[in-house]
């Protein structure tokens, strides 16, 4: 198993350790599964087949909903401005529609996980990588999903154990200067 699969799976438990514990099962027999709704997730999430919905939703389905999302979870955030050259062309001018229909349509609207569940996850992923910009935005999104500064602080410490302690580090220079940055503009 990797780091940052053990990563992954240790903030995944610890963002839902809210939800009720199950019983423990017997010795040497496999515990049961939560109970879970027919389609969990946050309200307005995008079922798809595997979760009952019969089939696929239509890329104008995906492309609104992801749309959506980003509306939802990016209010008061700034966004960097695109990247130009010299003479004024854009850089990967098609990055955005790109993440659109990549990480918002098809990932954040997706049910299964809430989305303050998937910006533990994410948050895991982009602190064992190091990537530092992309971190600054999820910092925010995260706490727009409802998380706190405790909790972002304990995945951060999670971090260190599974991803490496530079890496914690890292990820507690970036949330520090958001904080700094936030509170300077008062939010």
């Amino acid at each position: 198993m990797t780091r940052l699969t053990r990563l992954m799976r240790a903030i995944l438990a610890a963002a839902t350790a809210s939800a009720a514990a199950p019983a423990l099962a017997a010795p040497g027999q496999p515990a049961a599964a939560p109970a879970m709704s027919a389609v969990h997730g946050d309200p307005g999430c995008l079922p798809r087949a595997s979760d009952g919905a019969g089939a696929e939703p239509s890329r104008e389905a995906l492309r609104a909903a992801g749309t959506k999302v980003v509306g939802e979870m990016m209010a008061g955030i700034p966004l960097a401005k695109p990247t130009t050259g010299p003479t004024g062309e854009r850089a990967a001018p098609e990055i955005g529609a790109i993440s659109m229909d990549a990480a918002f349509a098809n990932l954040w609207a997706r049910c299964g996980l809430t989305r303050r569940e998937r910006s533990f996850v994410t948050l895991g992923i982009l602190m064992a990588l190091r990537a530092n910009s992309e971190l600054e935005y999820h910092f925010r999104i995260a706490r727009n999903n409802g998380l706190t500064k405790r909790e972002i602080d304990e995945a951060i410490y999670q971090a260190s154990g599974y991803a490496g302690f530079p890496a914690a580090a890292n990820a507690s220079a970036v949330y520090g200067d958001v904080l700094k940055a936030d509170g300077a503009a008062g939010k």
